[in-house]
């Protein structure tokens, strides 16, 4: 049998049952759209989640002290006059910089307690770059200025009964050593898709950090 007799062929067998062709076309068109759905919702997905992470919490890009990775001292700080900043702006294809300090410490709130992110952060650069105070559930976004005033995320919030306007104790660790203690007052209550973040952190403004 040649090639062209076999298409002819199949091409009467298809036709032949006209409803049973059209159910099997139609089942196989909706089976592949549905997977193509989902398949789109699941990257849409992952990119949304990575750039929430990236943007808010991690960075595209992140500058560290050399000797950093090796010994996470605070004593391997980079420089934060603004010789340093115009060297950074001058990176090829930046478009945004962020200073923040980031470290971990014990929250507590009456009887409970529970290990954080601390999270320093120039509160009108961020608001400006990841959206910070638009992700404000409740009471307000803080300022530079703001020396007793925190954010908590809300995940945090619930689990250590907090509200607008109770206070939260911080305990970490300090410059060389020592130990680092504060009592703030939460001003807002911010919310985060990435429910490990909005279960853990605590931005502070930059000078306060």
């Amino acid at each position: 049998m040649t090639s062209t007799f076999m298409v002819k062929l199949a091409w009467r067998n298809i036709w032949r049952q006209k409803r049973r062709t059209l159910l099997t076309a139609s089942s196989l068109a909706i089976a592949m759209l549905l997977a193509l759905f989902t398949r789109s919702m699941q990257e849409g997905s992952y990119a949304f989640n990575l750039d929430n992470a990236t943007r808010f919490y991690s960075g595209y890009l992140q500058l560290q002290h050399p000797d950093f990775s090796e010994n996470k001292s605070i004593d391997k700080l980079l420089p934060g006059d603004q010789q340093f900043i115009e060297r950074i702006k001058s990176i090829p294809g930046l478009t945004e910089y962020l200073p923040r300090i980031e470290t971990f410490a014990l929250a507590a709130a009456a009887e409970k307690s529970k290990g954080v992110i601390i999270m320093g952060v120039d509160p009108q650069r961020e608001a400006n770059y990841s959206g910070l105070a638009d992700r404000v559930a409740a009471g307000r976004y803080f300022n530079r200025d703001d020396e007793q005033s925190v954010l908590v995320g809300s995940g945090l919030a619930a689990y250590l009964n907090l509200v607008i306007g109770d206070e939260i104790a911080l305990y970490g660790q300090g410059y060389h050593g020592t130990t680092a203690a504060g009592l703030f007052r939460i001003a807002g209550i911010i919310k985060f898709p990435n429910k490990q973040i909005d279960a853990r952190i605590v931005c502070l403004p930059l000078k306060v950090a």
